[in-house]
């Protein structure tokens, strides 16, 4: 997305999210959109492999060290969503320790079961984030 492709979205008033793949060159993916305005990024997506992508548990520990560089390179200057393999409330702990201020939990929308469970067990947790 183009300078002027952010600056045009940017003047009907809506922030930003910029999903950032899990790349070598992820943070100049950010500084880029960063001089562009952009505050928000959701880190990371699927991890590519052979055979599509990986995501889920499998990715967790490595996007968690991934987050933590982010978050040690840009501090406060970005808003981070982490994402990847978060299923149960001390996933989203983690993943707040490593520096996201907000979390997506996109896999497990495909097992209704496991986000029942952890929609109670957010529910019941007295949850402090940061």
């Amino acid at each position: 997305m183009s300078e002027d492709e952010i600056s045009e979205l940017k003047s009907l008033e809506l922030e930003i999210i910029i999903k950032v793949p899990p790349s070598k060159n992820h943070i100049s993916i950010i500084e880029h959109y960063q001089r562009c305005g952009v505050k928000y990024f959701h880190l990371f997506n699927s991890f590519p492999t052979k055979n599509g992508g990986a995501s889920g548990e499998v990715i967790r520990e490595h996007y968690l060290r991934l987050v933590k560089r982010v978050n040690r390179v840009f501090g406060d200057s970005i808003q981070i969503i982490g994402g990847g393999g978060i299923q149960s409330v001390a996933d989203i702990l983690a993943y707040s320790e490593a520096g996201a201020e907000f979390f997506s939990v996109s896999t497990l929308f495909f097992h209704p079961l496991k986000l029942i469970k952890f929609i109670k067990d957010y529910k019941n947790e007295n949850i402090k984030l940061q």
